[in-house]
């Protein structure tokens, strides 16, 4: 039987759980991803937010930005990869119904991996609220090591994070969504409508010799 336990009074809803033991499915761990997670001597809130790098090698689709890693929902593998480079917190944003459609308990295999998961649903019957974004700014100024946020795709991570750097960094809405753009954020429809797509560029193999 799963246990799980609360890590911190509920806030506007947003449900933040922490794994203590227990597993009733069969969990393989590589024995290679239990070394200890990285701490660091200030917390996430408190560093600065840098642009993102596509990260390779992976399941899903990830960027990393700092100690931040922004993507689409992680496979046993990915969260076994991103224990082995130091990631000590998971923040999912998938709703209830979708975390309960998964294939695998989540914050049970996170657990096991020895990293620290919670869930802050949004989207679908658990909508979207500023309380939200207070409960995921919490998890920030306590979280002392690297942190995977995910959803399904990584835009409601995408949108979370730039939330709270606008809310509780100070930056402009214009900011936030270049940053967006540098960890996965595509052009919305309407930009894409209203902008001419650039030329496309062909190598044209240049002729040696005389025949």
């Amino acid at each position: 039987m799963n246990t799980l336990v609360r890590m911190g009074a509920v806030i506007g809803g947003a449900v933040m759980l922490g794994v203590v033991g227990g597993c009733s499915m069969s969990c393989p761990i590589d024995e290679a991803a239990m070394v200890p997670v990285e701490r660091y001597p200030t917390a996430v809130a408190d560093d600065p937010i840098v642009e993102g790098e596509k990260l390779e090698g992976t399941d899903g689709t990830y960027y990393r930005a700092g100690r931040l890693v922004i993507g689409s929902q992680p496979t046993k593998g990915d969260l076994v990869g991103f224990r082995r480079e130091g990631v000590g917190m998971v923040v999912n944003l998938r709703s209830m119904n979708e975390v309960e459609d998964l294939d695998f308990n989540e914050g049970v295999y996170v657990g096991k991996l020895g990293m620290t998961y919670a869930g802050i649903p949004l989207g679908g019957d658990d909508g979207y609220e500023p309380a939200d974004v207070d409960a995921f700014a919490a998890l920030m100024d306590n979280a002392d090591g690297d942190v995977l946020i995910h959803c399904a795709s990584g835009g409601r991570a995408r949108s979370m994070i730039s939330a709270w750097l606008i809310t509780r960094r100070g930056w402009s809405h214009d900011q936030a969504e270049a940053w967006r753009r540098t960890v996965g954020q595509r052009p919305g429809s309407l930009e894409r409508l209203l902008t001419e797509p650039e030329p496309e560029v062909v190598d044209v193999p240049t002729k040696v010799g005389n025949g």
